[in-house]
């Protein structure tokens, strides 16, 4: 079990960014916010501004830290760490590279944040979800959407 993940909403329109990535360990394809492995000399901001720009090709200033959680003992992380931001300008978005030889990514999708709970590729993933709930929570309170 790795130690913590940052990871990072990133929202355009009221739509949210994931990364399609593929295990060739174990066949298995699946959804996820940008983000990765917290490396033992970064503080949690160094870190996922270096994931934001290997897996997107972007630089991004203004990340928001909105939960920071302990895992289920069923995770692959024993930590994750969630940061958030609106996003104006989406073009210079690209899919990058994954640092692990094993995983790839193989796409992206901006996902409607009102059709996130019934997005069929996400569902039963436990790492989104309770995110996304505090997210939509949080931009409701602040009437962002």
């Amino acid at each position: 079990m790795r130690h913590t993940r940052v990871q990072a909403i990133l929202i355009h329109k009221k739509k949210v960014l994931f990364l399609k990535q593929y295990n060739s360990k174990n066949k298995q394809e699946y959804w996820m916010y940008p983000g990765g492995n917290l490396e033992p000399s970064e503080n949690l901001h160094t870190a996922i501004k270096r994931e934001l720009l290997e897996e997107c090709h972007i630089k991004l200033n203004n990340l928001r830290l909105i939960d920071d959680r302990v895992g289920n003992g069923q995770d692959t992380y024993k930590r994750y760490v969630t940061f958030a931001q609106l996003v104006n300008d989406i073009s210079q978005f690209q899919k990058g590279e994954e640092s692990v030889l094993y995983r790839k990514i193989i796409g992206f999708e901006w996902v409607d944040l009102n059709e996130i709970h019934s997005y069929n590729k996400l569902v039963g993933n436990n790492q989104i979800q309770p995110s996304i709930n505090l997210l939509q929570g949080i931009l409701k309170k602040e009437n962002l959407i």
